[in-house]
Order: C-alpha cells, then sequence, then structure tokens
C-alpha cells in the first residue's frame, strides 16, 4: 500500500515531535492541566509501544481537557495508523487551521500537508445501497447519513463494517474490505418485522335475561327467608322461661 511502508519512521519522528512540544506546566495547580499532562504521557507511552487505539483515546481526552494544537497532531497520527483515513484527514486539516502561520509549526504543517495528500488518493468511494429509504447508516459504528445517500462514503482501505437500522425493520449488517483507492458498491437489505397482532375486541356486559337467580326480585324473597331464619333460630335457641307456678286456689270461694 502506498505510503505505509514509511509509516514506522514517521511514527519515530512523530513521537519526537510530540516529546519535544509535551505540554507544559506539570507543576499547574489546576487539576484539570495535571490531568490533561498525565493522559499526554500515557498517549506517548502507548505510542512507543505502537499502541496507537489506546493512545488515540489518551489523547483525545486530553485535548477535551486542554485543547493544545499538538495534541490534534498526535490525534491525526493515530487515526493514520489506524487506516481511519477520512477521520485522519479532517483531524490534520484542524491542525492546519489552528497552527496558522508559527514559524515554530512550518515542518510540522509541510508533513501535514504531504501526508494529507498521500491518504487522498487512496481513499476509497463506496456506493451504499438499501432497500428501503430513511434508515439511519453507521459505518464503523459511526453515523454515516440516512438512505438514500446522496454521495458514496469514503474510507480508507482495510476491513469495514456498515449497518442500517430503521423502526419496524431488522437491522441489517454488512462486512466488507476495500482496497486503497478502490471504489466500491454495497447493498444491504433490511427486513421488515411482523405487524404485531390487533389488540382484542372490547369486552361488552349482556344483561342476562336467563334464570331466576338474575332476578332481584329472587334475591328480595332470599333476603327476607334468610332474615326470617336468623329470627326463627334465635326463638329457637332463646332459653325456654319455666312454666308459671300452678294456682290451686280457688277464686270466688
Amino acid at each position: 500500500m502506498p505510503g505505509t511502508g514509511r509509516k514506522v519512521g514517521r511514527f519515530a519522528a512523530g513521537v519526537l515531535l510530540a516529546l519535544a512540544l509535551a505540554l507544559p506546566g506539570a507543576a499547574s495547580a489546576q487539576t484539570s492541566n495535571d490531568e490533561a499532562r498525565r493522559l499526554f504521557d500515557e498517549g506517548v507511552a502507548a505510542l512507543q509501544r505502537e499502541d496507537y487505539a489506546t493512545a488515540l483515546v489518551a489523547f483525545q481526552r486530553a485535548q477535551e481537557l486542554s485543547p493544545r494544537t499538538i495534541l490534534l497532531y498526535n490525534i491525526g497520527m493515530c487515526r493514520r495508523a489506524l487506516l481511519q483515513f477520512p477521520e485522519a484527514i479532517e483531524v490534520f486539516r484542524q491542525y492546519l487551521a489552528q497552527s496558522g502561520n508559527d514559524p515554530a509549526a512550518a515542518d510540522t504543517r509541510a508533513q501535514v500537508v504531504q501526508l494529507v495528500a498521500e491518504m487522498e488518493v487512496q481513499l476509497s468511494q463506496v456506493t451504499v445501497l438499501v432497500n428501503v429509504d430513511g434508515a439511519l447508516l453507521y459505518l464503523d459504528g459511526a453515523q454515516a447519513g440516512a438512505t438514500p445517500l446522496v454521495r458514496p462514503l469514503r474510507v480508507g482501505p482495510g476491513s469495514h463494517v456498515l449497518e442500517a437500522r430503521r423502526e419496524g425493520y431488522r437491522d441489517a449488517r454488512l462486512a466488507f474490505d476495500v482496497m486503497a483507492s478502490e471504489d466500491t458498491q454495497v447493498q444491504l437489505a433490511l427486513e421488515a418485522l411482523p405487524a404485531p397482532p390487533p389488540p382484542p375486541p372490547p369486552v361488552t356486559v349482556e344483561e342476562d335475561d336467563g334464570g331466576v337467580a338474575t332476578k332481584w326480585w329472587f334475591w328480595t324473597i332470599i333476603g327476607v327467608v334468610v332474615a326470617g331464619g336468623a329470627v326463627t333460630a334465635g326463638v329457637l335457641l332463646w332459653p325456654e322461661e319455666p312454666p308459671a307456678p300452678a294456682d290451686w286456689s280457688i277464686w270466688g270461694l
């Protein structure tokens, strides 16, 4: 692949530059600056062992805490090493815009311009065809637009994963490889999910006109009978009074 043979050498130069332009103010009392410096050193250490993914995360977090131009350079170098050419080009252009006409950065700016030109010619154009409009596309986990796309996606050489998502459809996923400067076309087919079952019909209460148990007068009679039974039971259970004593007197005598 053009340009990759000099990657290690340029990274060595990039690491030396990063070390020479390390974040100043390690003794600063500001916690954010101290943390940014720590993350910067962590990224440099990762670069030295060629762990570009770890270095990228460290530099990005440091740049969030302390937005310094040198961090953009290091982020761009990491993305280039990871073959993330479109992202590397974008970051390098930010570096060029922020470094301005600084004489101390003249050599670095010239190197960045050359790196951008080399990556531009290695980009591939990927035309994406999806059978459903309005689906969101994700390229390597990052949102890349919605269907239908107005222009092809630009990707660097290597392996990529394309996903399409839309409500009411199963997600579609496709892994593909591209060579440097190779235009290609990929297709994704979204499958509609089965329609949910219709809701059950509303329950209607119908008047029951059958059976004597449904009549109001039936329950009235039952109530009377029950009440009467209760009274009867009360009478039956009441203690029986002793009979009146016999009166042996004879009235009228």
